[in-house]
């Protein structure tokens, strides 16, 4: 049996992250791109939205006027983005705006070195509870575009955890 099979075209899902300093339009590009892949390969499916801040706010009303759904959660806690894709699809969704990772993050992070044992075992800890989320995002069959916040440093998160030692 050969390896090969005859080529037929596959729907591939689009897997984006845009990062940059607030105010430099990454939320207003997550709409657009996420608009364009319901209008051009969806007949206008509804988009799914887990909002961390208020940036939604600002392009509720291009979804309105492009005739797309638009569902919204306002959530920071990281078991609701770990279970976002699920809840996307499950509601017949063709994309997930994530907007932004880095709260989702900075609280799985906070959380997770509060805890006992060495220093790598808590960040290996931290790293494995967010690899499910990283494997929805590249794997399952829906848009997932995200932003994220330049700039954030581990260093801030290792001082703040000490002080609140």
């Amino acid at each position: 049996m050969s390896m090969f099979t005859v080529a037929q075209r596959e729907v591939g899902f689009v897997k984006a992250s845009l990062y940059g300093p607030p105010g430099t339009g990454k939320t207003t590009l997550l709409a657009m791109l996420l608009l364009y892949l319901s209008k051009t390969y969806h007949n206008s499916a509804t988009v799914a939205w887990i909002a961390s801040e208020k940036g939604v706010d600002f392009v509720i009303d291009f979804f309105k006027l492009k005739g797309v759904p638009l569902l919204v959660s306002r959530s920071r806690s990281f078991v609701d983005l770990k279970n976002a894709h699920a809840e996307a699809l499950k509601e017949g969704c063709c994309g997930l705006g994530i907007d932004s990772t880095t709260h989702f993050w900075a609280e799985l992070l906070s959380t997770g070195m509060k805890g006992k044992g060495p220093r790598l075992g808590r960040i290996q800890r931290v790293k494995e509870e967010w690899a499910p989320f990283a494997a929805d995002f590249q794997d399952l069959p829906i848009y997932s575009l995200a932003t994220g916040r330049l700039g954030y440093k581990w260093e801030d998160v290792e001082i703040e955890n000490e002080k609140g030692r």
